[in-house]
């Protein structure tokens, strides 16, 4: 099952918001995170979507969010460190 087909699955059954994170289980925290399913989620569904993986400043947040036309971004181990 995609990522896709399941926040279809969500939002037919009243989801208000989904949260995607770029990479997959089995990359966990290893590789790039990337946002080409955010962004095909995004243009597919009518709830709002928070992008989510390697945001580590705020110069990373703004290309996400253009990158991926997502609603909002959720970060995670990047609010940990000394943001750059």
């Amino acid at each position: 099952m995609t990522c896709l087909e399941i926040a279809k699955i969500a939002e037919k059954h009243g989801i208000k918001m989904i949260t995607i994170h770029g990479r997959t289980r089995k990359q966990y925290y290893s590789g790039i995170a990337k946002y080409d399913m955010i962004k095909k989620v995004k243009e597919n569904v009518s709830i709002p979507v928070i992008a989510n993986g390697d945001i580590t400043s705020p110069k990373k947040a703004f290309e996400v969010l253009e990158e991926t036309g997502a609603d909002g971004i959720m970060i995670s181990r990047g609010a940990l460190r000394k943001a750059t």
